[in-house]
């Protein structure tokens, strides 16, 4: 598997057959997580390990690596300018991208923000073109001061725009086609969710900072690349995060966002570093929007254990009064109601809501939130 290079001498695009009749190859491994995660990371230890660099430069090193809204291969196949390009046109040509990625002869990587989703009917990821899955995560509340910083927004503003489930990448006035992203909960539920079809390994940011040769060695395993402890430790060395970012510093790195110009890509790498970056204020929001999956990943700090549960609390009470069925977190509402000393409502079942008939007039169309307490990775 080679991530520097990708035409095959023989590859043709004009001689491709058409889309949908274009057959799809698993040659794909995706490289997924939200933005300011550990994706560029990733790409440049497993860049340095097939390589067997003893030292790695993040702007050459990566100049080969694969975006899954390629605007070359967007373009030849809507056949118009990226400029003209719409929403509904990247939305309909992001599978022959992939498919024309999976036509490369061995496998490859390929770098991804886009959330599991179907956009104007057409689906972000091609399952019968993947034939794995890196799923990066990483704490909402480290990423929210990178994210800000990434997108050149202030803090609360992020904080927005974390939970909003219309955010979007790239698109009009960009260098590349629409990426659908969604909200931090939404993206993240979404490749959990897809781990069996997908074939997805879950990864955390916060173990490849603290067991790095052993997450790494995890990466390589997963996607059927024979583990070498000497070529591990000598990619581990050549991409420790003070050295990404030094060179950051001394030369700047080609893949920072024109929001980005002006800052370090490579910004601190900390897993609690949002404690002296974040307000109290945009703690608790962040938790507020992200509670179910923040507690399912173990992402809830234990001393804001206090406020988690009263965030919960009245999360899942708001839920049952607007007549959502919350599921498997019945159990844990009649137990929050408990320790408050609430016995005068029914018991909250977990296969039926029991509420009012007023209630029931009210009762919402979107159930996600209580789906997301399941085993995941």
């Amino acid at each position: 598997m080679d991530l520097t290079s990708f035409w095959d001498p023989d590859f043709d695009l004009d001689g491709l057959p058409p889309f949908p009749e274009l057959p799809a190859r698993r040659q794909i491994i995706w490289l997924a997580s939200y933005p300011k995660s550990g994706n560029t990371w990733m790409r440049l230890f497993l860049t340095a390990y097939l390589s067997g660099k003893s030292e790695t430069d993040i702007n050459d090193d990566l100049m080969g690596n694969h975006q899954c809204n390629n605007p070359l291969f967007s373009q030849i196949i809507a056949k118009k300018p990226l400029s003209k390009f719409t929403d509904l046109d990247a939305a309909r040509v992001r599978v022959a991208v992939q498919r024309l990625y999976a036509r490369n002869p061995e496998r490859i990587v390929v770098k991804t923000h886009s959330a599991i989703a179907m956009p104007y009917g057409h689906p972000s990821i091609d399952p019968a073109s993947t034939f794995a899955s890196l799923l990066i995560l990483r704490n909402p509340l480290a990423v929210l001061p990178s994210f800000a910083r990434h997108m050149n927004l202030d803090l609360d503003e992020a904080v927005d725009s974390m939970n909003s489930g219309r955010m979007s990448l790239g698109g009009e006035g960009s260098q590349s086609p629409t990426t659908v992203l969604s909200s931090w909960s939404s993206f993240t539920r979404s490749w959990l969710a897809s781990a069996q079809q997908l074939n997805v390994l879950s990864l955390r940011y916060e173990d490849m900072k603290d067991k790095p040769e052993e997450t790494f060695a995890r990466a390589l395993a997963h996607i059927l690349v024979p583990v070498d402890q000497q070529r591990l430790k000598s990619a581990v060395g050549a991409t420790d995060f003070d050295k990404l970012k030094a060179q950051d510093l001394a030369k700047g790195f080609k893949e920072r966002t024109r929001a980005d110009k002006g800052n370090v890509f490579f910004r601190s790498g900390k897993t609690e570093g949002w404690r002296q970056e974040l307000t109290e204020a945009q703690i608790i929001a962040t938790i507020t929007n992200h509670w179910d999956v923040m507690e399912q990943l173990d992402y809830i700090p234990e001393d804001l254990r206090p406020e988690f549960e009263d965030i919960k609390f009245k999360a899942l009470e708001a839920m049952v009064d607007k007549g959502v069925n919350i599921g498997v977190y019945a159990e844990d509402l009649n137990r929050l109601r408990a320790k408050r000393g609430i016995h005068s409502r029914l018991a909250v079942k977990a296969s039926k809501t029991q509420i009012g008939p007023k209630q029931k007039k009210r009762r919402l169309k979107n159930t996600t939130r209580p789906t997301a307490k399941k085993t995941f990775g």
